[in-house]
């Protein structure tokens, strides 16, 4: 017997790199200048997305008044957090259609810093997808599956798992370097259309149904 591996899909047509909606609004919603830098995670607090490595970044980085870092949702210790550069967008359903507006402030994207963890070095996950569809440059950590279809610097930034500095040190080059970073985005929006469609499930699926 063989056994396929079916990855998350995304919704191409729902999740694209251009939006009519006015992100000068979202962004003033959010108490966020139109000139700063946006970093952004969606998903849940689970252990193996490393999300508590982002804050930790945010720490290191506070003192940098261009750079804010959007969590949606903030987390269930969200009133612990003190920083400045801290903005949470209220949890609105994990598939809520307010998603990808949101997503498009961002300017870069990150999740999945944990190491260790089996099933976070196995994931690939359905919220990065998302975010590589809409063309945002992604900054994570290699893992088993992550690297089967990312090469860093052509449609991912990877960084060392667990390391606030490295993460810190990447959102900075993506900072310095726009078109590189926009390179790298677009990059990843062409390997969801050619992977990660709801057209790619639908030709696994039949796959699977006429070879049984």
């Amino acid at each position: 017997n063989k056994i396929e591996v079916i990855y998350p899909n995304v919704d191409l047509n729902k999740f694209k790199p251009i939006y009519n909606e006015d992100v000068g609004n979202l962004k003033r919603e959010l108490n966020i200048r139109e000139n700063q830098f946006v970093v952004f995670y969606h998903g849940m607090h689970h252990k193996w997305h490393g999300v508590e490595y982002l804050f930790k970044t945010a720490e290191l980085l506070e003192d940098m008044d261009d750079i804010v870092f959007v969590f949606f949702p903030g987390g269930p210790d969200w009133e612990k957090r003190k920083g400045n550069n801290l903005r949470q967008i209220p949890e609105k359903g994990h598939f809520s259609d307010e998603l990808p507006k949101y997503i498009q402030i961002s300017d870069v994207w990150c999740s999945g810093f944990a190491k260790g963890l089996d099933r976070g070095d196995r994931t690939f996950s359905s919220t990065m997808i998302q975010a590589m569809a809409m063309a945002r440059p992604i900054i994570t950590s290699p893992g088993r599956e992550k690297t089967k279809f990312l090469k860093d610097g052509i449609n991912v930034f990877f960084v060392e798992p667990e390391n606030p500095e490295a993460i810190k040190e990447k959102i900075l080059f993506c900072l310095n370097n726009y078109n590189i970073a926009k390179a790298v985005g677009f990059a990843a929006r062409e390997l969801c259309e050619k992977q990660f469609s709801i057209e790619k499930l639908n030709q696994v699926l039949e796959q699977i149904v006429f070879r049984t």
